[in-house]
């Protein structure tokens, strides 16, 4: 008992020193600290998406919906490396999501949609981060797609897997651009 009331002791030291240095980066970015400082935090909005209900929370929104921005924990906060993490997160359906639910609340959509990465380890760096709109759009599309799927399988209470059935030959492996 008293070992594991040590190791708590010592996970919540490395938090409290992480959060410091956090905070020390986005205090050191100008953009990041406008951002904040004229943002609401912890915002939830709710709504409906193609019939089906949504809830999310914006670390950031501006009190007239003029824009949204999330934080981002990461690794690197380099243009190239984070890109490339928050798309293989499939960041584009997320920030699909909150840019509905934003012209829902506010009556149109967000003129501009950032993203702050804030590195977890040292250097601590921190970036902000503009979303290209055709991001966000082709985020919806599959949005729809994924929506549709779910309203199908919920009807016929069919839940498939990553394949769903198909007749006559299986579909050649999906080879990246990179490989």
């Amino acid at each position: 008992m008293v070992f594991e009331f040590v190791a708590w002791k010592r996970a919540d030291r490395h938090v409290n020193v992480l959060r410091r240095h956090i905070a020390a980066s986005l205090r050191d970015n100008r953009k990041a600290m406008e951002i904040i400082v004229e943002c609401d935090r912890e915002v939830t909005l709710q709504g409906e998406i193609e019939g089906v209900p949504f809830k999310g929370r914006l670390d950031l929104c501006h009190p007239l919906g003029l824009y949204f921005s999330d934080i981002k924990g990461t690794v690197s906060a380099s243009d190239w490396a984070f890109g490339q993490k928050q798309c293989k997160l499939n960041i584009d359906i997320k920030l699909a999501v909150y840019r509905e639910l934003m012209k829902q609340k506010f009556g149109s959509y967000p003129q501009e949609v950032t993203l702050i990465a804030v590195e977890s380890d040292a250097p601590y760096d921190s970036a902000v981060y503009r979303v290209p709109e055709d991001l966000i759009d082709f985020g919806f599309l599959k949005l729809r797609k994924l929506l549709e799927d779910y309203k199908h399988a919920k009807k016929r209470d069919v839940w498939p897997g990553v394949q769903p059935n198909f007749s006559g030959d299986a579909p050649y492996m999906f080879v990246p651009n990179w490989a």
